[in-house]
């Protein structure tokens, strides 16, 4: 079977093309590129703010110094199947000081603001050109070409407001190993929330001030992490076929596909411990500090859209 320099470069295309835009959605979403999608996402950095907690269980047990309370710090690290409920009578062995802190943080608000904003482009261009090379008496030629742009995006922002204890008191995250960093995409990987958690707890503890007290210690705490990463691909097939001197015919073809997508993930957490530690004032105030954790996503996210160069709507 004879094949023509169409047939040559429809079967560059066929074979091109999926390896090209493999990737391609009409509504991009995170798990086309990244092992898992929005909702194993947000576990994944629930459990990963889980182990930073746990971590903190372990430091004040540890930091008791009584032998028994050193025999539960190291039950806690290692025997990481089980909930830490089965350590809460244990508290009477920790210094008087953490017994207090532990208390104190168990109604502090946790605030997750997700804002997940894909790009996808694909681009496809194809070039014949067509002629009669070897004609003394013509000099004829012809050059057709089309292409294509395709772009789609997609944002998705939401919040997760949660307390202390009510994620430290879960067993959603027993059993689950999150001890890897991903380079390609750092939002699926460990981010470092166990250091965020432990200055958090060092600036909102520096002397364990109480309501009544004039305390200027840490009462909110924020940060914000955005994740991009960038993907891209090209194949330019061309085929140029000998030429013919008693036919008007295709010369040489050839086409262009790219593809790129870029996924910016953006996570902002916000911790509210109110005013101090003092625990009655703290249990009155847990809902007010929901409240607050939540005004101060969206203060956070309102910054956020003016340093964009976008509108501020103000409602009063």
């Amino acid at each position: 079977m004879r094949l023509n320099g169409l047939d040559i470069m429809h079967g560059l295309c066929v074979v091109a093309l999926p390896c090209i835009v493999g990737g391609c959605a009409i509504h991009p979403l995170p798990e086309d590129a990244a092992p898992l999608n929005t909702v194993e996402i947000v576990d994944h950095v629930r459990c990963e703010m889980y182990d930073a907690l746990r971590h903190q269980f372990y430091l004040m047990f540890f930091y008791s110094e009584s032998a028994a309370a050193r025999a539960v710090a190291r039950d806690i690290k290692a025997r990481t199947d089980r909930p830490l409920q089965d350590f809460k009578d244990k508290i009477s062995l920790l210094k008087p000081v953490y017994g207090q802190r532990l208390k104190a943080f168990a109604g502090t608000t946790i605030g997750y603001g997700f804002r997940f904003n894909i790009t996808e482009s694909n681009i496809a261009k194809s070039e014949l050109n067509f002629g009669l090379p070897w004609n003394p008496l013509s000099n004829l030629t012809l050059k057709a070409g089309a292409g294509i742009d395709k772009k789609r995006a997609n944002t998705r922002r939401f919040f997760k407001v949660e307390s202390f204890e009510e994620l430290s008191l879960s067993t959603d995250c027993l059993q689950r190993t999150l001890d890897r960093e991903n380079f390609v995409y750092p939002i699926t990987g460990t981010i470092g929330l166990e250091k965020v958690v432990d200055d958090f707890v060092k600036l909102t503890t520096r002397g364990a001030k109480t309501a009544s007290s004039d305390a200027k210690d840490v009462k909110n705490f924020s940060e914000q992490l955005t994740f991009t990463t960038q993907m891209s691909g090209s194949l330019n097939p061309k085929v140029k076929l000998s030429p013919l001197t008693d036919h008007f015919k295709l010369a040489d073809a050839s086409v262009e596909l790219m593809a790129t997508r870029i996924d910016v993930h953006e996570l902002t957490l916000t911790f509210e411990v109110d005013k101090g530690f003092e625990l009655k004032a703290l249990a009155e105030a847990a809902p007010q500090r929901r409240a607050s954790v939540i005004q101060e996503l969206n203060t956070l996210r309102l910054l956020d859209a003016v340093e964009r160069g976008g509108r501020a709507v103000v409602v009063p």
